[in-house]
């Protein structure tokens, strides 16, 4: 596989894992949302409803990632079938595809770099026309042992292992960066969100993939997270959209909103998965 390798360093090294909370989202009247309609792309205004959404989100400790990163390394090797990476680069394609073109658009040029922050084994920034395409993950090392066959080939990737709370890269590297499904397994993701901003470039686009749930589901989850038997080893966080929303306040723009799996109901049972085009704001504004 003819690309380089980029080891970078890991914020447990120099961070305590010290308990924290987010505050509850801003006011209904703060977000602005584009949602796409069905047949073309259109702006529409639309105000998404956080009531009973806006539980607080605790941060866990340094054990606790380990035992999810853990979790996740051997649930590879526990499924002992290489082909479910194919299934799931295809399930994942048929999401972000609209979406990467959508950002394609929205760029209008063809030198342009992208970042694949929390990629995993499906890299899914290869389905960019970027030449430039980097993919960070803390597994990069077994992943690229175990899926040697999988991941992308080309001169012009990069492989990055490295916790996404502190990448090796400078400030304002990166045109594009992706960030799909990973920020439930991580260990600060408002960290992550903030380090996102640092290396993309002013009015730089992020392309943003998270599940998350409702109040109920969420307290039922974080009840069974408090036991040894239950919790969801890989997934140590639970967010609400509430917590989403937290997040990206003050760091980005939200271009657009969009629910590809789920329904926007407060007090539902089942997992959301939002799709969010966010852009960081010229040099001198504020999201």
């Amino acid at each position: 596989m003819q690309a380089s390798v980029i080891r970078g360093g890991t914020p447990l090294e120099d961070e305590r894992s010290e308990d924290a909370s987010w505050g509850d989202p801003p006011s209904l009247s703060t977000f602005v949302f584009l949602q796409a309609t069905g047949r073309k792309l259109q702006e529409k205004i639309k105000i998404l409803k956080l009531v009973a959404d806006s539980g607080e989100l605790t941060m866990i400790t340094e054990n606790r990632y380990k035992i999810a990163q853990e979790a996740e390394r051997t649930s590879h090797i526990r499924k002992k079938d290489i082909n479910i990476l194919d299934r799931r680069l295809s399930s994942a394609q048929k999401i972000v595809l609209p979406y990467i073109q959508q950002i394609e658009n929205l760029i209008n040029k063809d030198n342009f770099s992208v970042v694949d922050v929390g990629s995993g084994p499906t890299c899914l920034a290869r389905f960019f026309k970027s030449p430039h395409k980097t993919y960070v993950d803390p597994l990069m090392d077994f992943y690229q042992e175990y899926y040697r066959e999988k991941l992308p080939v080309a001169n012009n990737s990069t492989f990055v292992a490295s916790m996404a709370e502190k990448m090796p890269f400078p400030s304002d590297s990166f045109d594009v960066a992706l960030c799909y499904n990973m920020l439930d397994h991580t260990f600060k993701p408002a960290n992550i969100v903030a380090e996102i901003k640092r290396i993309l470039k002013p009015g730089g686009y992020v392309l943003l993939g998270i599940y998350t749930h409702g109040p109920i589901l969420k307290f039922v989850r974080t009840l069974a997270e408090k036991t040894v038997i239950f919790k969801e080893k890989p997934h140590p966080y639970s967010f609400t959209i509430g917590n989403v929303i937290s997040m990206l306040n003050g760091e980005f723009l939200i271009r657009q909103c969009d629910i590809r799996k789920g329904r926007e109901i407060p007090f539902d049972f089942k997992r959301r998965f939002y799709v969010l085009i966010l852009q960081k704001p010229a040099h001198g504004n504020k999201a």
